[in-house]
């Protein structure tokens, strides 16, 4: 930890500690100004300082004496690698550089499109007045299509996104009658400039110029009324007056420039206002809003209650609706509308206003002009008009997605105009310009006056410039914005594309939206994660990841919480939650001295505040929030344990507390199911506050996102890590990729994803449903995050792929542990892909993206899956034949048999047998792979060699004149396809060469594994991670006693009855059962409920205990938790138990709770315990009995040791065997049970059990141990809170859930047996469809692959149906890949800075640092006087009420006192 970290660390655990002195630094890019500041000592008389276990006064630097030593210090490679973390999080040079690339090319592409759109068409509307007439006809169907091809463009595309989205309103009726109102407006105004102004021939360059500075006028009024939405009114008010003048000047200019144009065409000068009026006004962001008004029909009676339709301002004013907007369907309307009216007043404007349809040979004339060849002008024109204006179009649009609407959007625009009309102006430019595209291109080059043109054109240059491009180049964008987004809709024109971008862009003043900071604020993220028996370095991995998100200190809201499953009990963490612990100091710099903890319905919670925001910057005066760190300890006997139901905690916990009691200081709530997402993750992951922010970044642009998720890259060392890189590779690139392109990802893995509160609270009450049919076992047990997204896609919700978030985790080195976790895999999979099918229906009316096509899709994948094993088996074959010359149908025959050997072994016999045997199988295939990839190989380049050589035709060849195999073809498509996709993905390119052990893993994956997933569906294990069994002492009867028990089975005549009472009245004891249960619970949790430490010891080996009689007082003080004490058996047993199994317990040991603790069932009845009845009672309250774990440690001497681990008795016998010292002990570790017994005359198996287990940890510790052993002590030394009084509402909430669906039930009540049976007709239905299918794929290609006559292209009628099925989908999810691809490159462009040193551009997430503190020398004084002078007040207060702090946990008078001084603690 640096010393910034340190010395918060010691404000924030112990208010009591003064600080002596502390300074504040405010860093200025003028100055710097330091001061500091003393604050009085809030401490107690100095006589009770000492005494006090938590009261510390800082010492003097000279009284301080330390040694900094070398190896205290950080390694070359830790200290490289650190700053190589921190440089990781912010992008290099490169990326700098490639981001204003991108921006140049993305700005000389859409200004060349804006450009050659203009020109293109004027070229062709200068043709109209030509004298030929069939040239005129000829441009005037030119230039109809030009108008009509967009339209049907633009109706195309709104049918496609309007008619499927079910949740997308219409409009109403008001707004349907603007539309058809504008679309004639419209429609006139675009064939007036079209047939009119644009074709030059009334009034010139003059009259256009003319028309585009009285354009801009309405627009730059209309911002002038809005500009009270402006941060600065007066800045935009005087900008829009001055872009007015030059635009009234430009128009001066250019009246007086095309004077004599405008007087030879007097009678059609009102053209011009006419088409400018229309179109202004119906492009104006007035109308435009009027045309996307809701139906109001539409909206749900409870959509005001669930989710909110609006954001409010503190003014009241709404800034943007939440409801899915109508602008498609307001398109499809308007669109619809356009296209008739464009060919009316296209028909009235050129054949009836020029009266040309009196010409008799009008009618052959414009057949004539029909007869296109592309050596003419007007197909090329029209081809690059059309490329010139989609391309226009999109990448605007595009650049306003990717964040660079600056210099691609805005200065292509306002550049646009001087560069056409100079092009128009200058006669000798514009004939070499306009003569690149065709020699005849000289229509529209016109002399002009160029002392009225250009002062006109610079004019509308700088009015552009100030008004439009100035608003829009300050409007930000959320990254990967919609359409709908950046223009009011997405209907553009053929030509005046310019005037329409720039007219349609939506900016902060033609409406009341949010601004990024705002968007970012509303923002809460609940990071939650799962834990259960991770190993210290896949913790560590976690806690590092959470401390960057600390550390990164955006405006948006953190709070992270671990669910730890198993972590606590009775009051005491296990080990695996104390090395979680263990860790915090050194990962998120807190301690254990600053958590708070607290005993919840569920075990115990553990909080923690962690300051957020580089060290130096001052978090007070910045009002920084502080991130709330809390580890949950769940109690297996009070709540289900297992991974589902820990999420249904967390989601619960977020979805009906955190976010509902998340209230202002108003007491509104401040959160709402939209801004709310929780970020899910594994004990083990890796990732950095980069990849949060990209995932959100694709959560906020579209609200039917329901959940991200993000690249996951595995980690370890080895073959089988090697194998799943490639395999998560593939898997990433090509089926998550075309998932998301084709409707949605159907697996957002629990690793790393996040999920919007409201998606969630659609589904969480399926989510928490017990598992009551066999299928459901595969869907909620066996794969629960493919479930959990299942049923996201079932409620309508679309789940994405982020490419750009990465993460990594560790993922199974074992074989054993890879087969049992895809074990799971595999048949979850099946599960949910066969509840798609068969809910598609279904499915389709909520949600609009599991189209047909994408469910034929997901068909052919669950068919393959299906066949994957006949088709390993043939590839094998096919190999063999190529390698060793083998016959194919003995080499089918016999991979057949071993299949169903392997098969008889999984259903027979135990899965340690089934792994064993997997293993062997595995490594016997991948030796068979080896040869069958040189056959291949060979195969291939004999292929080639016939192709190129023209060798002889072989009966596999595709044709005479392709010599080359279909498996050849095929198998050079696919080795294509992934060079390809590892070019797409340079960082992880490396990654193909892991391609190696997949090929040859190949059988192993997808034919053993397939067969071991299949035949262990009964197995409800989760498989990784898993607690070992104990190990049992064995039976400790004599000899004859065994021999006794038999004769008396086999003679039960001589069996005596029982005369025991409970024996003779068995209803007695069941009547007292639970009574009993309660009772012996309550006897072992005595000690704490009687016991609470008020002060700690002096030394380290003295405490001092008080007893609190007062019950409030002692519910509302803090506890301290001592040692838990070990009753003697006669103290726990039951009364009607003591007499009968009190002898056999001390007989055989076990004297006391110290050794009857974690006895098992075997164990009972190895002592002879045998009724079933008394068996479970027993394991029930042994369960209950505390974990009297024996620390690992070399004791100074024996008798201690002993004394220690509760066998003091046998010093004697240690002594006698002159074992006496530390040094002696080490002759134990060679000790056997044999040994124990004949040496140290110990007999007893409870006894032997409890040395054997003290022998085992008779060893030095290790640093993660004595890290654990003092988190243990720290932990035992802090007091604990009970939630029903610090926090009763949080209470009542976890008691309602524990009783609603997290209450553990009996094994013997439940339907386990039930469930059992029907999974094992699962299990064989299953088993029957794989093998029935596959056998027939077997036979039917083998048999086809023998008949040469049913041959085409070299193989099978079958065959060749097979692979172009393969082929297609390789060819569907390579098309996804790249079109994800380019997705991916917008993205990671979006979030790019424009300036080196700058982080990533996250969604709009503003940083403190980015906020400008206004703050001078005398506010900082100001802020220091206050401090000291609430200091000096808290001190007398503090003094006044209580003679020492620890007097506050004895004070009665006044309970409120606590409350009081610590809300003061806490102020100061």
């Amino acid at each position: 930890m640096t010393k910034e970290d340190q010395h918060h660390l010691t404000m924030n655990c112990n208010p009591e500690i003064a600080v002596e002195q502390t300074t504040l630094t405010r860093n200025s890019s003028q100055h710097d100004v330091s001061s500091s500041f003393t604050m009085v000592n809030i401490a107690s008389p100095k006589e009770e300082v000492s005494n006090s276990p938590r009261m510390s006064v800082i010492s003097n630097q000279s009284q301080d004496v330390s040694f900094q030593l070398t190896m205290d210090e950080q390694s070359k490679v830790e200290r490289e690698m650190s700053k190589k973390e921190i440089l990781d999080l912010s992008p290099s040079k490169v990326v700098v550089i490639f981001k204003w690339v991108v921006t140049l090319i993305f700005a000389l592409i859409g200004l060349g499109c804006i450009v050659g759109s203009s020109l293109s068409f004027i070229e062709i509307a200068a043709r109209l007045p030509g004298a030929d007439n069939k040239e005129s006809c000829s441009a005037f169907s030119t230039i109809l299509l030009i108008l009509f091809v967009p339209n049907v463009f633009n109706l195309l595309r709104s049918l496609w996104n309007g008619l499927r989205r079910h949740d997308m309103p219409w409009p109403n009726k008001r707004a349907i009658n603007w539309i058809f109102l504008t679309s004639v407006l419209e429609s006139f105004g675009l064939c007036v400039f079209a047939f009119k102004i644009l074709s030059l021939h009334l009034f010139g360059v003059n009259g256009l110029l003319l028309s585009t500075a009285l354009f801009f006028i309405f627009p730059i009024t209309y911002i002038l009324r809005s500009r009270e939405q402006s941060d600065n009114p007066r800045s935009v008010k005087l900008a829009c007056l001055i872009a007015i003048f030059f635009l009234v000047l430009a128009s001066l200019l250019s009246c007086i420039g095309g004077f004599s144009f405008m007087l030879r065409n007097l009678k059609d000068l009102w053209l011009i206002p006419a088409a400018v009026i229309c179109l202004t006004i119906v492009w104006s962001p007035l109308v435009q809003k009027r045309l996307i008004n809701l139906n109001e029909g539409n909206k749900k009676p409870d959509d005001d209650q669930n989710s909110p339709l609006h954001d409010i301002t503190e003014k009241g004013d709404i800034l943007v609706t939440r409801r899915p907007q109508c602008s498609w369907k307001s398109a499809i309307i308007l669109s619809a509308c356009r296209l008739p009216c464009i060919v009316a007043f296209s028909l009235l404007l050129h054949f009836v206003d020029s009266d040309k349809y009196k010409n008799e040979d009008a009618i052959e004339s414009f057949r004539d002009s029909l007869d296109w060849h592309f050596e003419h002008i007007e197909p090329k024109m029209l081809l690059t008009n059309l490329f010139c204006t989609f391309g226009g179009y999109f990448i605007s649009s595009i650049a306003c997605r990717i964040t660079m609407q600056r210099g691609a959007f805005v200065l292509p625009l306002v550049l646009a105009t001087p560069v056409i009309f100079s092009i128009l102006s200058i006669e000798t430019a514009c004939k070499e310009i306009t003569s690149l595209l065709h020699p005849d291109n000289l229509h529209m080059c016109q002399h002009e006056k160029l002392m009225f043109n250009i002062p006109a054109i610079i004019c509308v240059f700088l009015a552009l410039c100030i008004s439009l491009g100035w608003i829009i180049w300050t409007t930000n964008t959320i990254v990967l914005c919609t359409e709908a987004e950046i223009f009011w809709l997405p209907t553009f024109s053929g030509i005046l594309l310019m005037e329409w971008l720039l007219v349609s862009r939506r900016n902060r003043l033609t409406e009341r939206r949010e601004t990024p900071k705002c968007v970012a604020k509303k923002i809460k993220v609940y990071i939650c994660t799962t834990m259960y028996r991770e190993t210290r370095n896949e913790m560590k991995q976690l806690l590092k990841s959470i401390h960057r998100i600390q550390k990164s200190y955006s405006d948006k809201y953190y709070e992270s919480h671990i669910f730890f499953d198993g972590g606590v009990k009775d009051k005491t963490p296990t080990d695996f939650a104390l090395q979680l612990i263990s860790l915090l100091p050194d990962t998120l710099g807190c301690d254990t001295s600053c958590c708070n903890r607290f005993m919840t319905p569920y075990g115990m919670k553990l909080t923690w505040e962690l300051s957020t925001g580089e060290p130096g910057l001052h978090t007070d005066l910045l009002n920084s929030r502080k991130m709330k760190f809390a580890i949950h300890l769940k109690d297996n006997r009070k709540v289900k344990n297992k991974k589902r139901w820990s999420q249904i905690m967390y989601m619960s916990y977020v979805l009906d507390f955190l976010v509902k009691h998340n209230n202002d200081s108003s007491g509104n709530n401040e959160v709402d199911d939209y801004n709310a997402f929780i970020l899910t993750t594994d004990a083990d992951v890796d990732f950095s506050p980069n990849s949060v922010d990209a995932l959100l970044d694709l959560m906020i642009c579209d609200n039917t996102v329901g959940a991200v998720c993000a690249r996951t890259h595995p980690v370890g060392f080895g073959p089988l890590v090697w194998y799943q890189k490639f395999e998560y590779a593939i898997g990433h690139w090509f089926q998550k990729a075309a998932e998301h392109v084709l409707g949605t990802v159907l697996c957002a893995p629990g690793c790393f994803s996040v999920y919007r509160v409201r998606s969630i609270r659609d589904i969480v009450t399926t989510y928490a449903s017990e598992v009551e049919k066999a299928f459901e076992f595969l869907t909620k047990d066996m794969g629960e995050d493919r479930w959990f997204c299942t049923l996201l896609v079932q409620s309508g919700w679309r789940i994405e792929y982020c490419a750009t978030a990465e993460n990594w985790t560790h993922c199974p080195e074992e074989f054993e542990e890879f087969y049992k976790q895809r074990r799971r895999w595999i048949a979850s999979t099946i599960a949910n892909i066969m509840l798609l099918v068969q809910e598609w229906k279904k499915i389709s009316m909520f949600n609009y993206r599991v189209s047909l096509p994408f469910l034929i899709y997901q068909a052919l994948l669950l068919l393959s899956t299906l066949i994957s094993p006949s088709v390993i088996v043939l590839i094998v074959s096919g190999g063999l034949l190529y390698a060793w010359n083998l016959d194919g149908m003995y080499t089918v025959v016999l991979q057949c048999l071993i299949c169903v050997m392997f098969a008889m072994f999984c259903l027979f016999f135990s899965n340690n047998t089934q792994l064993q045997i997997a293993k062997f199988l595995t490594f016997l295939y991948a030796c068979v792979m080896m040869a069958v990839a040189v056959g291949t190989a060979q195969q291939v380049v004999k292929d080639l060699e016939n192709h190129l050589h023209g060798g002889k035709i072989d009966a596999s060849d595709i044709s005479a004149d392709i010599q080359i195999s279909m498996t050849s073809l095929y198998l050079g498509i696919l080795i294509a396809f992934f060079i390809l996709a590892g070019l797409l993905h340079p960082r992880d390119f490396l990654c193909l060469l892991h391609g190696f052990w997949y090929l040859m893993c190949l059988p192993s994956g997808y034919l053993i594994l397939n067969i071991y997933s299949v035949c262990n569906i009964t197995d409800r294990s989760w498989g990784t991670r898993e607690e070992k069994e104990p190990i049992s002492f064995g039976d400790v009867r004599t000899w004859y006693e065994i021999f006794g028990e038999k004769m008396k089975t086999i003679f039960f005549c001589c069996k005596k009855e029982a005369s025991h009472p409970h024996d003779s009245n068995t209803s007695t004891t069941n009547r007292h059962r639970e009574n009993s249960l309660s009772e012996a619970s309550d006897k072992i949790n005595s000690n704490f409920r009687e016991l609470v430490i008020a002060e700690s010891k002096d030394d380290k080996n003295s405490k001092k205990i008080v007893n609190i009689t007062d019950r409030v007082a002692k519910e509302q003080a803090p506890h301290l938790l001592p040692e838990p004490i070990p009753m003697t058996v006669d103290q726990w047993l039951d009364t009607d138990f003591k007499d009968e199994y009190g002898p056999l317990f001390k007989k055989h040991g076990f004297d006391n709770t110290l050794y009857i603790s974690g006895m098992n069932e075997k164990d009972l009845k190895n002592i002879g315990i045998r009724k079933k009845a008394h068996v479970t009672f027993l394991l029930e309250i042994i369960r209950d009995l505390p974990d009297f774990r024996i620390e690992v440690k070399v004791p100074n001497n024996v008798k201690d040791w002993l004394h220690d681990i509760g066998l003091e008795q046998y010093f004697d016998r240690f002594e006698n065997n002159k074992i006496i010292t530390a040094k002696d002990l080490e002759v134990l570790k060679s000790f056997s049970r044999k040994e124990i017994e004949t040496e140290l005359k110990i007999t007893k198996a409870g006894h032997i059990a409890r040395l054997l287990m003290a022998i085992k940890q008779l060893r030095n510790p290790t640093t993660e141990e004595l890290k654990r052993i003092e988190v243990k002590r720290g932990l035992n030394a802090l007091a604990f809170f009970e939630l029903s009084i610090i926090n009763p509402d949080e209470h009542a909430f976890w008691i309602t859930l524990r009783d609603t669906c997290l209450q553990p039930g009996s094994a013997a009540f439940g339907h386990t047996e039930d469930l059992m049976q029907k999974l094992g007709e699962l299990r064989n239905n299953f088993l029957m469809t794989l093998a029935v299918s596959n056998m027939l794929w077997l036979i039917l290609l083998s048999t086809l692959a023998s008949k040469l006559e049913l041959k085409m292209y070299g193989t099978d009628p079958i065959g060749l149906l097979f692979l172009s099925v393969f082929v297609s989908l390789f060819v569907i999810q390579f098309i996804g890949m790249v079109v994800h691809r380019a997705i991916t490159l917008g993205h990671f462009c979006a979030r790019a800075p424009y300036k080196f040193g700058q982080s990533y551009n996250r969604l709009s997430a503003w940083k403190l640092r980015d906020i400008k503190v206004d703050l001078s020398l005398n506010d900082i004084k100001a802020a220091h006087k206050r401090a000291l002078s609430f200091a000096k007040e808290g001190n007398m207060k503090i003094k006044t009420m209580f003679n020492s702090p620890l007097n506050f946990f004895r004070k009665k008078k006044n309970p409120k006192a606590g409350e009081d001084m610590l809300s003061l603690l806490e102020n100061s």
